[in-house]
């Protein structure tokens, strides 16, 4: 056994873990579902019995509620127990970043960077993210990886505070959250579940903004959305926006992107983010051809002499 645990507690934190994992994987949702829920806290239930695991018990509190920032006091007894355990720093971050303190979600993002939770893959890919989104008044992002990777380039670079503001649907599971963005102008659907027509419904809402939507999105999500965007670099584009030419897309894919999970990175996770590059290569590619096809200027039409003769 573990650190003298005992094996019902063993059972039952892999009973969460593995229950947690499972809603965060879901293509159509960003919630727990209540039964999940409830199966959860009927395990964190048997591990309160358990002095030797005090860490999982604060721990695991704190992760079913949602980012709920009143639970931090569980979180934060976690914290003091094992201060670099991966789950920690990451619901931390969450946390911070839901109550609005750049400072400390700044500190636990670099945090993040250097356990390699932030990995280089990852820190490319965003920033190739907030180039595609510049000018743009709302950014929206899934899960954990495109989320923080954006707000750690916003919050370590000259451009921290500016737009695009960060709309992760991760966090929208918490009110406080949602509160903090209502405050900066964002509109939210009344539904408190965030899955795929919650989405829909957003973009439909702010549609006076100019909305950027990170590929890394399931496509279940985009799909809902495909006739009112457009791709654009590592996003798609809807709302408000100002007529792009392909030109404009050109010009950011050989001078503002650095594309390095096409050409440097070989590994399974560059090659993941790499194919969120093909909708705008094959724009692209479309562009090409049609300067091809017509590669000369027309000839002017011949002058022709005047017949005024003398």
């Amino acid at each position: 056994k573990q650190r003298g645990y005992t094996s019902q507690t063993i059972q039952s934190s892999q009973f969460i873990d593995m229950e947690y994992k499972q809603s965060r994987r879901q293509t159509n949702s960003r919630m727990i579902s209540s039964q999940s829920q409830k199966r959860m806290e009927l395990e964190l239930e048997k591990i309160e019995t358990d002095e030797a695991a005090s860490f999982e018990y604060n721990l695991y509190n704190y992760m079913l509620g949602n980012y709920n920032p009143a639970k931090e006091v569980y979180l934060n007894r976690a914290e003091a127990i094992r201060p670099n355990d991966q789950r920690v720093l990451l619901q931390k971050t969450a946390n911070e970043c839901v109550k609005g303190d750049t400072v400390s979600t700044k500190h636990y993002l670099n945090k993040l960077k250097s356990n390699q939770t932030l990995d280089v893959e990852t820190l490319d890919y965003t920033e190739d993210i907030l180039a595609s989104s510049k000018g743009n008044d709302i950014l929206v992002t899934h899960g954990i990886k495109d989320s923080y990777g954006v707000l750690y380039h916003q919050l370590n670079g000259s451009s921290s505070g500016q737009k695009p503001l960060l709309v992760s649907l991760d966090l929208l599971r918490s009110s406080e959250y949602r509160d903090m963005l209502r405050q900066k102008g964002v509109l939210f659907p009344s539904s408190n579940q965030i899955d795929t027509d919650y989405f829909k419904n957003f973009c439909a809402l702010n549609s006076e903004k100019k909305i950027a939507i990170s590929l890394t999105l399931p496509i279940d999500y985009l799909k809902r959305i495909s006739s009112y965007a457009v791709p654009y670099g590592l996003v798609l584009i809807t709302g408000a926006q100002k007529e792009l030419c392909l030109s404009d897309l050109e010009k950011l894919w050989t001078s503002e992107l650095n594309k390095r999970n096409l050409t440097v990175h070989k590994s399974a996770q560059a090659k993941n983010y790499a194919r969120n590059y093909a909708p705008s290569q094959k724009l692209l590619d479309r562009y090409e051809a049609q300067k091809r096809g017509a590669p000369y200027i027309s000839a002017p039409n011949k002058l022709k002499p005047h017949k005024n003769k003398k």
